[in-house]
Order: C-alpha cells, then structure tokens, then sequence
C-alpha cells in the first residue's frame, strides 16, 4: 500500500463522477477509491487527475489525466480499458508519463494480469520518493514501478491507452482501486516526479448547476415560517 496518504478532499474533487448505469462505478466519497461490480455496466468509467511533485514542492505545468472504462469480465480478471493523457504544458518544457497504478481490495495475482497497448509490463513495488503500487503498468523490465527504461510512455501533449486485466484466483463480486499514482519521467530534460491526484475544476454546467442549488435553498430558508419559541411562566 502506499506509504504517504492523500487528503479525502483532494480525493473526491480528483475523481470524476462515473457514468450513469444499472450497476454504475461507485466513488468513495471519504476516500475516492472506485468499486466496480461483476455486474457493473460496460462502458462505466472514471477519471483520475494528477499533479507532478517531487520531494514534496510540486512541478509547475506537471499534470495529467488517467480514464478507466469497464470493459467485463473474463474468467477471473476484471478489465478496463484505459486513456492516459499527458496534459502538462507550460512552464514544464517536457515530461513523459512512463507508470501508472493503484492499490487493489482483494489482491489482485500480479501473474495473472496483463496490460496491451501502449504498455506492454504488469509489476509492482517501489515508485519513487517512498511510495509503493500493488500493481503498476509501464514497459520493460518488472522489477519495480519506477518508470520504463528510455523514457517510453506518454509524451507531453500526447494520450496512450490499452487494455488491463486485473486478475484474481476466483472472481470476486467486486474490486475496490485506491491509491492512484502515475510516474514522470524526461521531466525538464531528465528530471523524474511523482503524480497524485488532485482536485478537478468543475465545468460550466457543474457551476450552472450548484447556483441553481444554492438559489433554491436560499429561496427555501426565506419562505420557511418562525417557529414560535416557547415562553415561560
């Protein structure tokens, strides 16, 4: 699990809300974690939003996105489709996004998952300035989650996605993912950081619509009539 822990705040403004369904992705609203269900509607997704930082001061521009859709199940693996988006852009002149994972309830068998597409290597272990994955996707060797050898990953500017199956030695009737973590790399040039989530900026319409909240309440409290206190003898 990971050793430094996150603000729920920072978590639940992070994750976007999962699309609608009979079974819909369920966000922990105190810690953001996700549970999906075997029954979980297909196409269900979710979206996590990272900074960069690095020995605690935070990277300027560093920043990306990481979408996980629900793609069923086969035998005893869940799958996801995921979209990973390096959104970094000025004053960050480079940066590649070379890991990501998160921590799986119940545990996940590390040998019988996979990830296709843009990354090729399921591991686990150590990311960088004491935080650890219980799984991670990236390229090359899968000795730890430190990154890909060469930089390779998603480039600033750029998406990569793919499949993952996460597997289980019997299928549970659900997974909980927590923990989110992307790994930088080429950051500047050949500096590295470390990604978290972070609170999301609510779109126009998400605005509209907690004015228009707030506006009833308002109109509410005014209409309420005083309650009589009661006096005494």
């Amino acid at each position: 699990m990971l050793r430094k822990t996150f603000t729920a705040a920072a978590f639940v403004a992070a994750i976007g809300t999962a699309t609608p369904a009979l079974a819909a992705i369920t966000i922990n609203p105190g810690t953001g974690s996700a549970t999906v269900s075997s029954g979980t509607n297909v196409g269900d997704s979710f979206t996590v939003n990272f900074d960069g930082h690095e020995s605690g001061s935070v990277i300027p521009g560093l920043t990306s996105s990481l979408t996980l859709s629900f793609a069923g199940i086969s035998g005893s693996s869940y799958l996801f489709n995921y979209l990973l988006t390096n959104t970094s852009s000025a004053p960050t002149t480079s940066s590649a996004v070379t890991a990501f994972g998160f921590n799986i309830d119940p545990n996940a068998l590390l040998t019988g998952s996979s990830v296709s597409g843009t990354f090729n290597v399921v591991s686990s272990g150590q990311v960088s300035q004491g935080y650890n994955l219980e799984m991670c996707f990236k390229s090359g060797q899968n000795n730890n989650c430190a990154g890909s050898p060469g930089n390779q990953g998603v480039n600033m500017g750029t998406s990569g996605s793919g499949q993952i199956a996460i597997g289980f030695s019997s299928l549970p009737d659900q997974i909980t993912l927590s923990d989110y973590l992307v790994r930088y790399q080429a950051v500047n040039g050949s500096g590295s950081a470390v990604g978290s989530p972070v609170p999301a900026v609510p779109e126009p319409s998400t605005w509209g619509l907690m004015l228009l909240g707030f506006g009833a309440i308002g109109v509410s409290m005014r209409r309420r009539k005083p309650v009589a206190l009661p006096q005494l003898a």
